[in-house]
């Protein structure tokens, strides 16, 4: 146990004393527990406590002049749990087991068991309780033919810890049936907590209510009699055979009372009545379910993977200015970045270099050197040299990261001028002479201050006072970005730095939600030289860890699981080398062109950033509605088993003919062509020319405006709409326009900007569709991009575009016994794909299941609404 505390001494000591506490007495500190550590040390070790005990820690500073007050406080020491008990035997009646200690203890050690068919609310049933230094028992106590776990608790009066339990331990059979069940009849037995097993008399044929996403159910027939509506049979443990074979049912949940007979309801599956708390990042459907049904039942589990299908698609292209903007987040201002005009994604400048013989100021003469970049240098020769260099910096330089800096020559000067450092007239550090070190070197200082994006002067100004020397350069960079700051010239006689731009400044491109999965993502860039750019990064599995590709112009990343996002990065910097001017590198900048992102779409369900906290059985109902899912509880010889598949998966052996298919076909629902508008983007700086009295189209292709939300001005002058212009926000070929009005402020064919909030817009058309195709208009905020609100649309005439059937199959339940999926025969539906489970209808003779061949509209668009938007608010 450490304990620590403030600083408040400049001398003497501090004191510690220690004790242990006892629940059932008062205990009391002694100088034996005790310590004392000098005014300078804030912590103290106390060693050789016991484990999971509760000290009392108090402490006081004292000096040779006083002695402060006690301050007290208590905590309880760590008590480890021992290892997972390992079973070392096993017979028919005993259980061996062993296990390593892990604590220092007083107290005991307790020995839990339980049965691997019983369901337990705490840690099963207390068998023994050992000394602290035990390590092995032998049970003596198990049945024949059970499986086990155990576990063992370490306790104190203050706490206790539990191992992990042992891995389920079988005990030998001996040899004997448990019990005799008739091979040709009905049979069942009640369990009474208090009273042998009741075999009840079965009066007719029980009722079975199989059923798919649901618990089975049966109805036994006995004979009247009113003890059984005791609360003893409240939820009793019930087990049915017919023919020798065990039904799904496991517990007595209805007792109903008649005239002439007693009738035992009994459910099966009860295992999905738990509840679960899940958090899924993503995963397949089919594969949670699985996990789910392992981890929290003993079932045997049978799941089937789906069927799917894949497809390369592109999901973000950007070529324009526009394009750029909507493909990025907005830069941050901070940020050396931009979209320029003419369509490009490229670095600003973060470094600024001048020759200080050809800098601005007064520069009175120059020395010649083959060490000075360009063979030149500027002389100071008193106190009225200056040398100036024009920092223009788009974006904000935070505060200690404007670096300012001048190369100078004073070798053998050892009293050289003195200088002053000054931005935008502001003296920021002075040099008196003779500071400096006799050599040929630079210069470097921060400035500490926040740099705002405009325009600066850096001056070197002489202020005499000493001997005479050189200034080769004068440069100033942003040091965020990796600029050198090179100590010779290089073979062609110039300085290669510091550099002009960034070594590599990074934006993030707009998440892209889609309603697949995705499996593969390619990221793809076109230069302006054709070249390539710093760094390509894709999210991993659509997460902001990053995968990167360096000096690249594509990158592809194949997921490790299926996921519904796509996160792109791009990082550009500066290129370019000469040998006739300094700086020699980095003096020109990476600009992209075009950028391209396509995806590996897979159409396997897929849960994305879900959180389930709900019964077993309704996690799977949800479930199971997401991927046209179908599931079965049902018994074999070997145990319960959990059946998950589609309606056409699996083969019948069930006569065809036993169910009946009623099939409509209808078309009112169909979609022929989908137009989807995505989330709004802000978009500035977009230029337009009007005509006073005629519409122009805006700079925004394949978008919609949000209304109210544009700003149209020159300059400083903000023009208001009605007054000055009029504005379409939509129109039908999906490029929004303006109109300049008679009499308002805008001249004709005057430039204005525009800055505006925009919605992505994709539309796709069937081929086929007529002159007037039935269409859908839909705003589906977690889309980014024009492409994915193309595949978006593509995907809902794909899913709606053809005539919806529903089939209603009915199932004679004296037929097919317990597997109601099993008795559906595809070639009798009428799609080829799985369909989809819409209702269940279940009584005494049979079950009624309303399928339909897709999704409607409505709920396809709101699947694609909820998928995104989860994705959005993913962390």
């Amino acid at each position: 146990m450490t304990a620590t505390w403030d600083d408040n001494l400049n001398n003497g000591e501090f004191r510690l004393e220690w004790k242990e506490e006892d629940p059932d007495t008062t205990t009391t500190y002694s100088d034996a527990n005790s310590a004392t550590v000098g005014h300078d040390i804030l912590s103290y070790t106390i060693t050789g406590l016991l484990d999971g005990e509760k000290y009392s820690v108090r402490l006081r500073c004292q000096t040779s002049y006083k002695t402060g007050s006690w301050l007290e406080a208590a905590d309880i020491t760590k008590l480890t749990a021992a290892d997972q008990p390992s079973v070392s035997s096993s017979t028919d009646t005993s259980v061996g087991l062993s296990w390593t200690i892990n604590s220092n203890f007083e107290g005991s050690q307790q020995i839990y068991r339980r049965r691997t068919d019983y369901n337990y609310n705490d840690n099963g049933r207390l068998i023994a309780t050992l000394s602290t230094t035990a390590a092995s028992y032998i049970d003596s106590t198990p049945q024949p033919d059970r499986e086990y776990e155990y576990e063992v608790r370490a306790l104190t009066q203050w706490v206790h810890a539990d191992s992990p339990a042992t891995t389920v331990s079988t005990t030998d059979s001996l040899g004997l049936e448990d019990r005799a069940v008739p091979p040709t009849e009905w049979y069942a037995e009640i369990a009474h907590p208090d009273d042998p097993t009741l075999t009840p008399r079965i009066l007719d044929d029980p009722v079975r209510r199989p059923t798919v996403n649901g618990f089975p159910r049966i109805e036994l027939p006995v004979p009247q009699d009113e003890t059984w509506h005791a609360t003893a049979f409240d939820d009793a443990p019930l087990s049915v055979w017919h023919d020798g074979d065990r039904e799904p049912v496991d517990t007595l949940e209805h007792r109903r009372l008649r005239p002439d007979r007693t009738v035992l309801e009994g459910r099966g599956g009860t295992q999905l009545d738990q509840r679960v708390i899940e958090d899924v990042d993503t995963q397949k459907t089919h594969l949670f379910v699985e996990d789910l049904l392992t981890t929290h039942t003993d079932y045997s589990v049978n799941v089937d993977t789906p069927q799917s299908e894949t497809e390369q698609r592109s999901i973000q292209e950007a070529d324009t200015d526009v394009e750029h903007q909507q493909a990025f987040v907005s830069i941050p201002s901070d940020q050396p970045l931009e979209f320029t005009s003419d369509g490009y994604y490229a670095p600003t400048q973060t470094g600024w270099f001048v020759e200080a013989e050809n800098a601005a100021g007064n520069v009175q003469g120059t020395v010649s050197s083959s060490d000075y970049s360009g063979g030149t240098a500027a002389g100071v020769f008193g106190d009225a040299d200056e040398f100036q260099l024009t920092i223009e910096n788009d974006h904000t330089i935070p505060a200690g990261n404007l670096q300012i800096l001048f190369r100078r020559d004073t070798r053998n000067v050892s009293n050289h001028h003195g200088l002053d450092l000054i931005l935008d007239g502001t003296t920021i550090e002075s040099l008196s002479a003779g500071v400096l070190a006799e050599q040929l070197a630079w210069y470097s200082i921060a400035v500490n201050t926040e740099i705002s994006p405009g325009t600066h002067t850096f001056t070197v100004a002489a202020t005499g006072g000493g001997e005479d020397f050189e200034i080769d350069a004068v440069a100033a960079y942003d040091n965020r970005f990796g600029h050198s700051e090179p100590s010779s010239v290089n073979a062609d006689g110039y300085l290669d730095g510091p550099e002009l731009y960034p070594d590599i400044a990074r934006l993030e491109m707009e998440p892209i939600e889609t309603p697949l999965g995705i499996s593969e993502v390619t990221l793809e860039v076109v230069t302006a030289d054709d070249g390539t750019v710093s760094e390509l990064a894709i999210g991993e599995e659509g997460t902001t860890t990053w995968n990167t590709a360096t000096d690249v112009s594509s990158h592809t990343y194949s997921y490790s699981s299926l996921a519904t996002t796509a996160r792109g990065r791009i990082g550009v910097g500066r290129q370019g080398s000469r040998s006739d001017a300094a700086p020699a590198t980095g003096f020109d900048r990476e600009r992209v062109d075009s950028l391209t992102m396509t995806a590996q779409l897979d159409d396997t369900p897929v849960l994305t950033d879900r959180s389930f906290d709900g019964r077993l059985i309704d996690v799977l109902r949800e479930v199971a509605d997401i991927g046209n899912f179908v599931f079965e509880v049902r018994e074999t010889s070997s145990g319960t088993t959990f059946e998950w598949t589609q309606i056409d998966q699996r083969s019948t052996n069930v006569d065809p003919d036993l169910a009946d298919y009623d099939i409509d076909r209808q078309t009112e629902d169909v979609v022929e062509k989908a137009v989807i508008y995505g989330g709004a983007q802000r978009i500035t700086r977009q230029s337009v020319t009007v005509t006073v009295g005629s519409w122009v189209d805006l700079p925004f292709p394949d978008s919609r405006l949000v209304e109210g939300r544009e700003t149209i001005y020159d300059g400083s002058t903000e023009y208001e709409r009605g007054t000055d212009y009029e504005i379409r926000y939509a129109t039908s070929d999906g490029n929004p326009e303006l109109k300049a009005l008679s009499g308002g402020s805008i001249s004709d064919g005057a430039t204005v900007s525009v800055d505006a909030d925009v919605k992505p817009r994709g539309q796709y058309t069937a081929g086929g569709a007529g002159a007037s195709p039935k269409t859908i208009i839909k705003d589906i905020p977690g889309l980014a991009s024009k492409q994915m609100c193309d595949q978006v649309a593509l995907y809902l005439v794909e899913e709606t575009g053809d005539a919806l059937i529903e089939a209603d199959v009915t199932v004679p339940h004296d037929s097919v016994e317990w597997s109601v999926i099993e008795a559906i025969d595809p070639a009798q539906l009428p799609t080829d794909g799985p369909m989809q489970v819409r209702e269940i209808e279940s009584n005494a003779s049979q079950t009624t299941l309303r399928l339909a061949s897709r999704q409607s509209v409505g709920e396809a668009v709101q699947d694609i609404r909820q998928r995104t938007q989860r994705n959005s608010e993913r962390v």
